[in-house]
C-alpha cells in the first residue's frame, strides 16, 4: 500500500470511494454494507444506523479504535460533561410524577434498553455487557472505557462563562468541513486550514469574553486555564 503524505490527494491513490464527499450518511452506509468499501469511519451508533437500512449486515462488520500514526497505544480522548437533555416545565401540573418519569431514564433497565438500539451509548456503559447487542458494539464501548476521560470545563468551574458562551458565534469553516475538503482534494494546506480554525476560535472567544464582561459577568481567559490538569485521567475540580 502506498504511503499518503500530508498534502497529497487521497483520491489519487484510490483510497476513497468516488463521489463519497457528496454522500449522506445513509448513502455511505448503504454502499459500505453492499461491499463498495472496506472501511467506513463512523461513530458508535453505526450498528443501529445500519440496522435500519440492511439488518442482515449488522452481525458482519468489526470495529477498531481511532486511527493514529503510531500503533503503540490508542488515541486518548477528553470530553466534557454532557448537557441536560430533558427539563420539567416550571408550570408543570404534576412535577412529582414528571420527576419520577425522568428518574426512570437512569434505571439499569432503561439504560440496557437504550443500549439495545446500538445507537448513542447509554450513560451507564456497564449495562452494555449484558444488553442485547452485537459483540462489535460491546468492543466500541470498551474503547470508551479505556480511552475517554472527563475533560476540565470552564463552565463548571465558573458558571458565569455561560454568559460568554451565549455571545459566541458559529465558526465556519468548521473541522468537519476542513477534513472533508482535504479528503476531497479541495483543501491542499491541511495544517494551514487547521491553524486558521484555531485562530478563529481564539478570536471568537476573546470577543465573547469582552461582551460578557460588558454585561457584568466576571469572566476572563484564565477561566479556561487548568494548570493542575493531568492527561490520562478524569479531571477532578478542587473543592
Amino acid at each position: 500500500m502506498a504511503t499518503l503524505s500530508v498534502g497529497a490527494d487521497p483520491n489519487d491513490f484510490g483510497y476513497i470511494v468516488q463521489g463519497s464527499w457528496n454522500f449522506t450518511v445513509a448513502n455511505a452506509r448503504t454502499r459500505w454494507a453492499s461491499g463498495a468499501a472496506g472501511f467506513f469511519p463512523d461513530s458508535p451508533w453505526c450498528a443501529g444506523g445500519v440496522k435500519n437500512i440492511l439488518a442482515s449486515f449488522v452481525p458482519t462488520p468489526n470495529v477498531g479504535p481511532l486511527l493514529k500514526a503510531e500503533s503503540s497505544s490508542a488515541v486518548t480522548v477528553y470530553r466534557g460533561a454532557p448537557g441536560s437533555q430533558f427539563f420539567i416545565a416550571g408550570n408543570s401540573k404534576d412535577p412529582a410524577n414528571a420527576s419520577k418519569l425522568l428518574e426512570s431514564f437512569t434505571t439499569p433497565e432503561y439504560q440496557k434498553g437504550l443500549a439495545a438500539g446500538m445507537d448513542q451509548p447509554p450513560l451507564n456503559l456497564d449495562v452494555v455487557d449484558t444488553a442485547d447487542v452485537i459483540e462489535p458494539y460491546k468492543k466500541v464501548v470498551s474503547y470508551f472505557k479505556e480511552t475517554i476521560y472527563r475533560a476540565p470545563q470552564a463552565l463548571i468551574r465558573n458558571p458565569q462563562i455561560a454568559v460568554a458562551q451565549a455571545q459566541s458565534k458559529p465558526i465556519s469553516t468548521h473541522l468537519g468541513n476542513i477534513i472533508q475538503g482535504y479528503l476531497g482534494g479541495d483543501i491542499a494546506d491541511l495544517r494551514g486550514a487547521l491553524r486558521k480554525l484555531n485562530d478563529d476560535f481564539e478570536k471568537d472567544r476573546e470577543a465573547a469574553l469582552k461582551a460578557a464582561t460588558a454585561q457584568g459577568a466576571k469572566v476572563s481567559v484564565d477561566d479556561y486555564a487548568f494548570p493542575d490538569w493531568k492527561p490520562g485521567a478524569d479531571y477532578s475540580y478542587a473543592s
